[in-house]
């Protein structure tokens, strides 16, 4: 299949998830600074991938979705949990959700090979926990994961006399004091 060939059958799957509406405004919304990036898109996201045999596009769509929504999710919830734990802001972005992705990706694939009741039952749960792993250990230093380690009740009740996070007590008091 040439390029041609690839945009034409790109831009038949593309019209056809996202709906002929969506697409033709995309396409009338291009500029000298998009329009390539727009072609290639088409050529190869929906015209090699999305065609690509092996997975109905059902199956394809929920995965999209899924892993958007479990990517979404887990930035978002770290970075409110740490910004509560820590009473600062937090940036919810890490480098490691690349490659956390692409374990996803690995794991979903890999699931996707197995008896259909296997993969409904065991799918979701292993690329979230592939996720989570990678997230876990290249996403969280040493001291974030001190943050979600569970404590015995005799060291809480010795350590709420102490402020566990001087650094950031000491940034809130100068913010107040100004």
């Amino acid at each position: 299949m040439d390029e041609d060939q690839r945009y034409e059958k790109g831009l038949e799957v593309r019209k056809a998830v996202l709906g002929s509406a969506h697409v033709d405004r995309s396409l009338a919304k291009r500029n000298d600074f998009n329009t390539e990036f727009q072609a290639l898109i088409t050529r190869y996201a929906w015209g090699e991938i999305w065609t690509r045999p092996g997975l109905p596009r059902h199956t394809r769509s929920l995965l999209t979705i899924g892993l958007m929504v479990a990517l979404a999710f887990a930035s978002v919830l770290k970075a409110r949990l740490l910004s509560k734990l820590l009473g600062g802001r937090v940036s919810g972005w890490r480098w490691a959700l690349v490659p956390a992705t692409a374990a996803a990706l690995v794991v979903g694939a890999v699931v996707t090979l197995l008896p259909e009741w296997l993969e409904l039952g065991l799918g979701v749960p292993l690329i979230l926990a592939a996720y989570g792993a990678v997230v876990w250990y290249r996403g969280f230093g040493h001291e974030d994961r001190e943050l979600f380690r569970m404590k015995k009740k005799e060291e809480w009740r010795g350590e709420k006399e102490k402020d566990p996070h001087p650094t950031f007590s000491r940034k809130r008091e100068k913010a107040k004091n100004g």
